[in-house]
């Protein structure tokens, strides 16, 4: 088995940067002899010619070449290792968990932000099948979730609001009810209504909505594919049809109740009060709060102040 060390391959790697040994010693601040025989002991447990000595230069022969990606990536595991060394001793957790039921657009500024701030920290995002993100927080499968506003059990899940969005009920362009527009609630509980699990009922506003045909599927996707596919009509973020009412493969059922009026729904940030949150999901945790969530309403007022 080959035996090197960490320190020639750190002192490889500044040779083949700088093209010399003294240079390569003063970066690394280390004497040049120490690090002549540091490259000569490596080459001799290599049994490999790593560079091309001339007066003027030192240069990577072809092997060297090779080689040296080979040595960037351990040095730049290494850097990792250290890092989420200092993150544990600094009580900064390896990950936190996220499920969040809108468009990642919403959140992605804040997002890249924190893979900035805590580079060694992954960030894991879960579905939240079936619409109950509150399950998931209090259950204790993520660490936080992001939700349309709804009332949730307080003593064991915490929660505050961070905008607000737009929901539209929507049917693809070739459905029957996309040619009744404006259309009435009797409209609506005449034909099969695709729902988010349990979710529907939750959210403010939505007694109105029942109907005698409700197909439950476990995610926004599949409620878009499904409606895109003409078995419904569905309730969604805005948002998350954007491009399909744009591209006119989806059309917005604009009630004859409400001609004048956007259905206007909270979103909530949880999280429970039982677990206890590395600094890093308390950072994330005080970035989303002040980053508003809002869209444009019909009138063009924002619906987060």
């Amino acid at each position: 088995m080959l035996k090197y060390s960490l320190d020639q391959l750190m002192a490889f790697d500044e040779v083949a940067k700088s093209g010399s040994f003294s240079s390569a010693a003063r970066r690394m601040r280390k004497s040049q002899s120490s690090v002549n025989m540091a490259m000569s002991n490596l080459e001799l447990e290599l049994n490999l010619t790593l560079f091309e000595r001339t007066p003027r230069q030192v240069r990577l022969t072809a092997e060297g070449e090779v080689l040296r990606e080979y040595v960037k990536t351990i040095l730049e595991r290494c850097h990792a290792f250290e890092q989420r060394v200092a993150a544990f001793n600094d009580q900064i957790e390896s990950h936190v968990s996220l499920a969040i039921e809108l468009p990642y657009a919403t959140i992605a500024p804040v997002l890249y932000e924190f893979s900035m701030t805590f580079p060694e920290v992954d960030i894991h995002i879960r579905e939240p099948f079936r619409g109950d993100v509150e399950a998931m927080v209090r259950d204790g499968q993520v660490d936080l979730g992001i939700a349309l506003s709804h009332p949730v059990e307080s003593d064991k899940v915490a929660f505050t609001q961070l905008g607000k969005v737009v929901m539209v009920h929507v049917v693809s362009a070739g459905h029957p009810l996309a040619q009744r527009l404006p259309v009435s609630f009797a409209d609506l509980h005449n034909w099969r209504h695709i729902t988010f699990g349990s979710q529907e009922k939750k959210i403010a506003t939505t007694e109105y909505l029942d109907s005698p045909m409700r197909w439950q599927v476990e995610s926004y996707s599949a409620m878009l594919d499904a409606t895109l596919a003409g078995l419904g009509w569905a309730s969604l973020p805005r948002e998350f049809v954007s491009h399909e009412l744009r591209a006119g493969t989806l059309t917005e059922l604009r009630q004859q109740e409400y001609p004048h009026t956007d259905w206007i729904v909270g979103v909530d940030l949880l999280w429970s009060r039982q677990a206890k949150a590395g600094k890093a999901q308390i950072w994330l945790r005080d970035r989303l709060v002040r980053h508003k969530i809002f869209e444009q309403d019909t009138a063009g007022n924002r619906t987060t102040l």
